[in-house]
């Protein structure tokens, strides 16, 4: 048997963990880009916490936009290695099958949310092979806002305007 390098409580302490996202995340993070040579695009964004590094990364195919994957991982302060404590997966071409220790395999055939275990590691499996059926998003963007929204991510106040009395075409005031 391996040993975890996260507990349950770990893993649940750092999903809860309050996160600030920078200014004008939108950008680096809603603004998926074409990966040269692969039939992908992709985003990321590194957010400073309290123990260390939360990384968001965001993966869709160019040709099945449904077939997705948003990530939040960890990387403890002056470590190289990622720990995904989540992932929000679309559609892929073949389900994600959960392989017990005891009872049957379960095939999850839509949008799924795959969580870091205990029992994962310590049984030798990529730390979130467990995943649940969901129909709390559609599209990477709303799996992006739910992934955000779960993993205690914090949204920047909205910036005041800093000319209101200049005239807006687009509001009619102008």
């Amino acid at each position: 048997m391996a040993e975890a390098k996260f507990t349950d409580e770990e893993v649940s302490h750092l999903v809860n963990e309050r996160k600030q996202l920078p200014r004008r995340w939108e950008r680096r993070l809603l603004i998926l880009r074409p990966k040269e040579k692969t039939s992908h695009k992709r985003s990321g964004l590194v957010v400073r916490g309290q123990t260390g590094e939360f990384e968001i990364r965001v993966r869709q195919c160019t040709d099945y936009p449904l077939d997705f994957s948003v990530i939040i991982a960890f990387r403890k302060t002056n470590e190289n290695s990622l720990f995904i404590l989540r992932r929000y997966n679309g559609r892929h071409p073949a389900p994600h099958v959960n392989k017990p220790l005891n009872g049957p395999k379960e095939s999850l055939p839509g949008f799924h949310i795959h969580m870091a275990t205990e029992e994962a590691q310590r049984h030798g499996r990529d730390e979130e092979a467990y995943a649940v059926g969901t129909s709390d998003y559609t599209d990477v963007f709303s799996a992006i806002d739910l992934a955000l929204k779960d993993c205690n991510f914090d949204k920047p106040p909205i910036e005041p305007d800093k000319n209101p009395d200049q005239s807006d075409f687009w509001r009619g005031n102008g």
